[in-house]
């Protein structure tokens, strides 16, 4: 759901061996938040998340997101 701008610096931080963790949407666009927190890992220094799709249109769960990482 990121949008490119987001994307491509991503994977150029990945081919510099800094290790991307991505979260799948389900088919509809909707995001469960607690599946970010399935994907922190002790080194984890960013959280990126797209707060709306300018493709789908699906506004993602932000607040509840940020309250799980926040909780972390």
């Amino acid at each position: 759901m990121e949008h490119n701008a987001v994307m491509r610096p991503l994977h150029d931080l990945e081919s510099a061996g800094v290790e991307i963790s991505q979260v799948k949407c389900a088919p509809d666009g909707s995001l469960d938040p607690h599946l970010i927190e399935r994907e922190v890992r002790q080194n984890t220094r960013m959280i990126v998340v797209n707060h709306a799709s300018n493709v789908s249109g699906t506004i993602l769960p932000i607040k509840e997101a940020g309250e799980i990482v926040i909780s972390l």
